[in-house]
């Protein structure tokens, strides 16, 4: 695959991510903090186990 083949995928593929950020009413910033606090939460919750 070619260089520019690369960016193209890449590019659509973000545009396609921000869709569907915006469809779900956030933006990346604000969905990365959610999933990390997800991850942080079941975490505690399998050390208590």
């Amino acid at each position: 695959m070619k260089l520019l083949d690369k960016i193209e995928k890449f590019e659509a593929e973000r545009k396609s991510a921000e869709e569907n950020y915006r469809a779900f009413g956030v933006d990346r910033e604000e969905h990365q903090k959610k999933m990390l606090e997800f991850i942080h939460k079941k975490m505690e919750e399998a050390k208590g186990r």
